[in-house]
């Protein structure tokens, strides 16, 4: 057997061992979702350092997307974290989780990047961050979180990160760079 016959088999062989693999590992998660309920706080919301519990907690009705697509007003649990100073001292922390079709839906907060309190006519406060969402059937997907309190209102929002490719497709994008070099040697 050639050196050229040799590497096209080689080749294939790990192009097709990365294609089956890929298409076995479960999906990213995708789309957005947001979040109503009651908000309460551990003190005014101008004032407010903690997130203490958000109750008749719902998926908004027709926010959803992708993945999260027919969950419309599944009761969620909000777990309380610190958001003030931005130190991250109460993550990671589950921040919510539902069930919806016999499915399981959550997010792990894993890192707060801003808090942001306005005092003024409508008085308001905006705490962002960043984690990995989890869903049954899916590979955990990073992405980001936002809740906006305006009075005991809370509207929170979660869209997943673009996904960066896996491993596995790093090695069948190389399988087939390794298949076309070693069709070329061989017509060279």
């Amino acid at each position: 057997m050639s050196f050229q016959t040799s590497t096209l088999k080689t080749a294939l062989a790990i192009t097709l061992a990365g294609a089956a693999f890929q298409q076995a590992s479960a999906a990213w998660i995708s789309g957005d979702i947001s979040f109503q309920g009651t908000a309460n706080l551990d003190a005014p919301l101008t004032g407010a350092t903690q997130v203490v519990s958000v109750s008749n907690a719902s998926v908004g009705t027709g926010t959803e997307s992708g993945t999260y697509a027919g969950t419309d007003g599944a009761a969620v649990t909000f777990t309380g974290f610190t958001f003030s100073p931005l130190i991250n001292g109460s993550l990671p922390v589950t921040l919510w989780s539902f069930t919806s079709g016999g499915n399981t839906y959550s997010f792990q907060a894993l890192s707060l990047t801003a808090a942001t309190q306005v005092a003024g006519v409508i008085p308001f406060l905006n705490i962002e961050g960043i984690g990995v969402a989890s869903a049954t059937g899916y590979s955990n997907t990073p992405g980001t979180f936002s809740f906006t309190f305006t009075g005991k209102k809370a509207v929170g929002t979660f869209a997943a990160y673009t996904a960066v490719p896996e491993p596995t497709t790093y090695a069948f994008v190389a399988g087939l760079g390794l298949v076309g070099f070693g069709v070329w040697r061989r017509r060279a």
